[in-house]
């Protein structure tokens, strides 16, 4: 499948919509063979497949790194989730820096996905954030990491 998803989402233009990027820190790693998901990725398809039935679900990798696209053409939504994998077992969630960006007009969307996903870590998201490791990384400032939550939670 590959990259279908991310082209669904372009032809519809849904990548010209506000992009709204968050850091997470997924709580479990599952996987198969050689191939790892993040739970963050999971949350998001179960999330917007209940909402959504035409959701749809791709994936792709190169390395240590995965991407993982998901569409909801009836919400205008689309999310892609950049998940780089760092130190020596794909399998602990420590080793993995995770980025996504929500392509939607509706913020809305965008706040209760926040929500679901802080969600995952009893205490919430922003406590469990390597901040170090994100802003190496991804090239971000760690305070605009956790403004950026603050201000959808």
């Amino acid at each position: 499948m590959g990259k279908k998803v991310q082209q669904m989402a372009n032809k519809l233009g849904l990548l010209n919509q506000p992009k709204y990027t968050f850091y997470v820190q997924p709580r479990k790693i599952k996987g198969k063979f050689s191939r790892v998901r993040p739970d963050v990725s999971y949350v998001i398809e179960d999330w917007m497949g209940n909402i959504d039935s035409s959701a749809a679900y791709s994936e792709t990798t190169t390395g240590r790194t995965y991407k993982f696209y998901h569409i909801a053409p009836e919400l205008k939504l689309y999310v892609e989730i950049l998940d780089k994998i760092s130190g020596g077992l794909a399998w602990i969630e420590t080793s993995h820096s995770t980025q996504i960006d929500i392509y939607t007009t509706n913020e809305d969307y965008v706040r209760t996905l926040v929500k679901t996903l802080n969600g995952i870590w009893d205490d919430g998201m922003v406590s469990h954030l390597n901040i170090e490791k994100l802003e190496k990384k991804y090239k971000v400032k760690g305070d605009e990491i956790i403004q950026v939550w603050n201000s959808f939670l």
